[in-house]
């Protein structure tokens, strides 16, 4: 009676895994990229032809396959493979696993090539690149990416114990030079200034973002101007904090600490 038993156990358990019972491996799921959209800068250090510099960056669009597409700006630190300016079509894809891959179209004969990982939460790990054909040809190394200053941001800064309000707007950035820095330009607004002589709105004479440095002055030809330098909290460039200095009106050479965010 036992071995009845036993055989008619046997045949049950057989039953239920032939019928799709009990022993199945749980579902695969596979995470969605993120989307690469928005103006984005990529700094190469080579490890070839030291101390050799590549610098790329500008704006990124991808679509719901994951097919990334743009116009970039491309220059080169310590030759004139790639001088500053150039611009060139890259494409490539983001993958399941957020890897990102991109190529160029030809640049004087230079195909370059790069690969990084975006993170969840806008920043990048740490990638490499590569560089075929051209005077550059054999050329690779580490790979550093991050967000450039795009968009609307705002905050405030305290002078002479008064707190200035501050919206800035940050435009599309310009094309690399040979030492990676991009040129930008910015409108801004601001409230509650009267006791610096009650200016209300100001443009960029000149500004640039270099890795997470960033630098610019707002007011061409007007009185006062104000000066800015500081940093991007991060790689995903929302936050900004640095020292704002004015020249000129009733709070000339008085300065503050600015804290802007997206």
């Amino acid at each position: 009676m036992k071995r009845l038993a036993l055989l008619l156990c046997s045949l049950g358990l057989l039953s239920l895994i032939s019928c799709g019972g009990g022993m199945q491996s749980p579902p695969v799921t596979v995470s969605p990229f993120i989307p690469l959209n928005g103006n984005f800068s990529f700094t190469g250090t080579s490890q070839a032809f030291s101390p050799n510099m590549i610098f790329i960056g500008g704006p990124l669009q991808t679509d719901g396959n994951g097919h990334i597409s743009g116009t970039l700006g491309v220059s080169n630190s310590v030759s004139n493979c790639i001088t500053a300016g150039t611009t060139a079509a890259f494409t490539g894809n983001i993958d399941a696993m957020n890897v990102v891959s991109l190529t160029s179209a030809p640049i004087n004969g230079q195909v370059v090539s790069f690969s990084t990982t975006a993170r969840p939460n806008g920043t990048f790990a740490a990638g490499t690149y590569s560089v075929a054909g051209g005077c550059l040809t054999g050329d690779h190394g580490s790979l550093q990416a991050q967000h450039l200053l795009t968009g609307a941001y705002s905050g405030s800064v305290l002078i002479n114990g008064n707190p200035i309000n501050v919206s800035m707007n940050f435009g599309a950035p310009g094309t690399p030079d040979a030492a990676g820095n991009f040129s930008l330009q910015a409108g801004a607004t601001f409230t509650n200034t009267a006791a610096c002589g009650g200016f209300t709105s100001l443009a960029t004479e000149g500004g640039s973002q270099n890795a997470l440095t960033v630098s610019f002055k707002l007011g061409a030809g007007a009185n006062p101007v104000l000066s800015f330098s500081g940093t991007t909290i991060d790689g995903t460039a929302n936050m900004l904090s640095g020292t704002l200095g004015i020249t000129g009106g009733p709070c000339d050479q008085l300065k503050g600490t600015l804290n802007l965010s997206k």
